[in-house]
């Protein structure tokens, strides 16, 4: 398991309680996240002089969000989708 998938871990069940009260915030969030992830991770390659550092990470919290942005919160889903 890589570093950025342990940090999105708690942003699973967190997503999961925002889509529970609003499903069309909860799809802005989720953009908002895998679009944020992908500019970030471009100007910090840029900046790192490195493409796919392996000091960025924020693209595998985009990934862990993506996988699991149409599961229930569980910790089996969890480690599944890690």
């Amino acid at each position: 398991m890589m570093m950025g998938t342990l940090l999105a871990i708690p942003i699973f069940p967190a997503l999961g309680a925002l889509r529970d009260l609003s499903v069309a915030t909860y799809l802005l969030a989720v953009a908002l996240i895998l679009v944020g992830s992908v500019w970030v991770a471009g100007a910090a390659s840029e900046e790192l002089g490195e493409r796919d550092s392996p000091r960025i990470v924020i693209d595998e919290v985009a990934g862990y969000v993506a996988a699991t942005g149409f599961l229930d919160f569980s910790w089996l889903a969890a480690a599944v989708a890690s």
